[in-house]
């Protein structure tokens, strides 16, 4: 295929070679795509063992034995097919390359899908195969992208106002392009770069000093898309101000920061950490967790960041350090900063003195945070514990019991709290809407262990909608065909 586009950018003219059939890679680009796939090993989801992608023997930590092959990054998420090895015929596994072609006169970037498939053709040794295909062509210009295949422009400001629209805080309704947001914004579930001539983009004018080349070992093992190759180096100022002052990460995110003259302001943070920030390697999060609790310890940073939402309310009230003395006192899991926050909120509501230590940094934190969230249900509707019991007697037609578990309906605001406060979850605020049964709430335990908590379960209209076990992790294989079945006998 041969096109060519005028100074605009509107018309095609003629004579823009790009390759439009795979067969026409360069043999060292194909050979790039293939060192990738047989660098993926295999990670069985029942059981997390490790498999070879070459030959699907077992690992030896990152060595395969029978290939003699290391496994570099064997532990980076990136670099794992997590597939059901006990039904790996019918896995399929897709990864994307981003490919730069520099010409002289004009700039190119392919995306190449690669889909991996297994089959066993001889029923006693499986067969890896590979199929490549190109999914996207793009010209690369300093105002926008050209996409060949469907012979539309793209333009970075375009762009610009969308993101502009959402970081703002307005009400009004914008109807803007979904194709231009997400060719910018999606995230493949694996993405790889060609970095052998990622330095050629010196010699155009869009990329001579973004310094994105900089960039190697980010795009060695980070996610790749197309706003973090074209947008941010091309168009966003800061991007290059933020990697010449080697805060690399920073520049991933280099649309979230205004530069405003000076580095205090800019960041938001005092320049005395910049060292700090620079030996970190200051991710976006990381910024704004030192803005909350300004330290050099990366350990506190981190449970800064770990826990930033309910910290960002409870700072108002007592140091964060002496927050997490007191949970590490109370013997918590810091999860349980989420209740922290509940009880705090309800002291406040309910005009508490949060002066008084004895009131701030209770005894018994998950017993009086209950006590406090019962007070503040009821202060608001004294008969939501009456409605939720007489509700509750309705759907014990619904209760369901085997030989290892039991499901049945929660009964009073205790059983509500109760379970927010083993779960972690935040089911101690629906007890409005479930004594009025605009959902019903369940909970899933052990037969013979039915005083703790296992699974919480929201049910509307006879479905579930919501099954989720501590912390709201994701429920088990076999709690989930478990539910799927009670969901059919559900009759109220």
């Amino acid at each position: 295929m041969q096109l060519k586009y005028d100074n605009d950018f509107k018309n095609i003219i003629d004579d823009l070679n790009i390759i439009t059939d795979i067969e026409n890679i360069p043999f060292k680009i194909l050979d790039y795509l293939n060192s990738i796939n047989n660098e993926l090993v295999i990670n069985d989801i029942n059981t997390n063992k490790l498999y070879c992608p070459i030959c699907f023997k077992k690992l030896n930590k990152n060595i395969c034995l029978h290939c003699n092959k290391l496994f570099k990054y064997y532990k980076i998420e990136k670099y794992k097919m997590n597939l059901n090895v006990s039904n790996i015929k019918e896995c399929r596994h897709r990864i994307n390359y981003y490919i730069f072609d520099t010409k002289e006169d004009y700039l190119v970037l392919y995306i190449i899908n690669n889909t991996i498939g297994f089959d066993n053709p001889n029923s006693f040794m499986l067969k890896k195969f590979n199929k490549y295909s190109i999914e996207k062509i793009y010209q690369v210009k300093k105002d926008g992208l050209f996409d060949i295949n469907l012979n539309k422009y793209i333009y970075f400001n375009e762009y610009k106002k969308i993101i502009d629209y959402f970081q703002s805080d307005s009400e009004t309704e914008y109807d803007f392009d979904d194709d231009i947001f997400n060719t910018f914004e999606t995230f493949r579930e694996k993405s790889f770069l060609y970095l052998e001539n990622l330095e050629d983009l010196k010699k155009y004018d869009f990329y001579k000093y973004s310094y994105i080349w900089t960039l190697k070992d980010y795009f060695k093992t980070g996610l790749v898309n197309l706003k973090l190759l074209t947008y941010l180096p091309i168009y966003i100022k800061e991007f290059e101000y933020l990697v010449k002052m080697k805060l690399y990460n920073l520049a991933i995110d280099a649309d979230s920061i205004t530069y405003k003259g000076n580095f205090n302001d800019t960041f938001g943070i005092d320049k005395k950490y910049y060292k700090f920030m620079q030996k970190i390697d200051i991710s976006l999060l990381e910024l704004y967790s030192l803005r909350l609790y300004p330290t050099t310890n990366k350990k506190i940073l981190d449970f800064v960041c770990d826990y930033n939402g309910p910290l960002s309310f409870l700072k108002d009230y007592a140091d964060i350090l002496k927050i997490k003395e007191y949970m590490d006192n109370q013997k918590l899991d810091y999860n349980y900063l989420y209740e922290y926050a509940d009880y705090i909120s309800a002291s406040k509501e309910l005009n508490m003195d949060l002066k008084d230590k004895n009131i701030l940094f209770p005894k018994n934190l998950i017993e009086s945070h209950n006590k406090l969230i019962k007070e503040l249900e009821i202060s608001k509707d004294p008969e939501i514990d009456e409605r939720i019991k007489k509700l509750s007697i309705k759907l014990e037609k619904n209760k369901y019991i085997d030989d290892k578990y039991i499901i049945f309906p929660a009964n009073s605001i205790d059983s509500l709290i109760d379970e927010s406060s083993q779960m972690a979850n935040c089911v101690k605020t629906y007890c409005k809407p479930y004594s009025e049964n605009k959902c019903q709430i369940y909970f899933m335990r052990y037969k013979d262990n039915v005083n703790k908590s296992l699974v919480t379960i929201e049910v509307k209209n006879k479905k579930i909608v919501q099954a989720k076990m501590k912390y709201n992790e994701e429920i088990t294989e076999e709690i989930r065909k478990i539910i799927s079945e009670w969901e059919k006998r559900i009759i109220i």
